[in-house]
């Protein structure tokens, strides 16, 4: 994961690493999830696999009663006015998912890139390292 931005899969924003998915490409993206506006309350929800994230002009807020989460927020910049995330929006840097090329994809802003560096990357690689031990 390279170049954040952010996109639309099935009516859900979802990180993706590359700015423009081509025939040849796939991409990986993370689900920013609400959880039926829930956040991390959610009953069975794993709060420490997930970080707040949220759109620029905005402060990450944590919900009443949630959890602790594992990361720290993360900053979007927004392409259009029109659009916006809601204060329950979350990154699961857990699921890892491969959008193909064929897949249509609506891209409505991207990461900070000093977030992704910072905060995005190493959230998903402690998450992969995690599965990965715990599976063998």
């Amino acid at each position: 994961m390279r170049n954040p931005s952010l996109l639309v899969q099935n009516g859900t924003p979802v990180v993706v690493d590359t700015p423009s998915i081509t025939p040849q490409d796939s991409g990986l993206v993370l689900p920013i999830l609400t959880y039926e506006r829930q956040g991390c309350n959610k009953k069975g929800v794993k709060p420490l696999k997930h970080g707040i994230i949220y759109q620029d002009g905005k402060s990450p807020r944590m919900l009443p009663g949630e959890p602790k989460l594992g990361f720290n927020p993360v900053r979007v910049i927004l392409r259009e006015k029109t659009e916006q995330l809601i204060k329950e929006s979350r990154v699961n840097y857990a699921k890892l998912q491969t959008v193909e090329h064929n897949f249509r994809v609506y891209f409505i802003g991207k990461v900070d890139p000093d977030d992704f560096k910072k905060i995005v990357i190493p959230a998903v690689d402690y998450c992969w390292e995690s599965k990965w031990r715990h599976n063998n």
